[in-house]
């Protein structure tokens, strides 16, 4: 990336912008600590300054950017991240677990989850059982907050229980992706199966799984 005269000034609008609002927020913050609509402003005007960025440049040198010079920006926006990702299971011998409860709470009782000529479509409850099993071992994935490929092992030990391909699975883990983000039923449903597997099986009982 070239830092020409035009690219500079963005940036240094930008950031002059947050730097700006910063004080603002926090001269607010002094006289009413209960200023929650300031906070949220601040927190949304960084974001949005901050996809802006990346946009124009590389987005490590963004984020170092924020980490040294706006130290409390970026508290602010990895803790919101934190608090919208769900907490995570890390044992992906959990994963026969959680398809056992996933039958019981749906209703289903799938031998193998793939589509065969004659047997009814069985894509929406793989792809409802693929969304929660991401919810527990890789929600930013499925929430779209990386681009990263899906947890290691994940598919594999899927595949082994589904008595489904890996391919199968990962054709359907990008329809997932899509139908949570745009589907309001499927989101919700996914929800609700994930939550109730959650409390059946006292996942997180003790805090924020390892």
């Amino acid at each position: 990336m070239i830092w020409d005269f035009k690219t500079t000034n963005i940036f240094s609008l930008i950031t002059n912008n947050i730097s700006i609002n910063f004080k603002r927020w926090n001269f607010n913050l002094l006289q009413n600590q209960n200023n929650s609509v300031e906070i949220c402003s601040f927190i949304i005007l960084g974001i949005i300054s901050i996809f802006v960025l990346m946009r124009h440049y590389n987005p490590a040198l963004v984020v170092d950017i924020l980490r040294k010079e706006y130290p409390e920006v970026n508290k602010r926006i990895l803790q919101r991240i934190d608090n919208d990702i769900p907490m995570k299971l890390d044992d992906l011998e959990l994963i026969p677990c959680i398809i056992r409860s996933f039958k019981v709470h749906r209703g289903v009782d799938h031998i193998e989850w793939i589509n065969k000529l004659g047997s009814r479509d069985i894509s929406e409850d793989r792809e409802l059982l693929l969304s929660v099993v991401m919810l527990f071992f890789h929600p930013e994935k499925l929430i779209q907050l990386t681009t990263e490929k899906a947890r290691y092992g994940v598919m594999s030990k899927m595949s082994g229980e589904l008595n489904c391909g890996r391919d199968v699975l990962k054709k359907s883990l990008t329809a997932v992706i899509v139908a949570f983000r745009v589907y309001k039923s499927f989101h919700e449903e996914a929800y609700r199966l994930y939550e109730l597997i959650k409390i059946e099986n006292k996942f997180f009982e003790y805090g924020k799984a390892e």
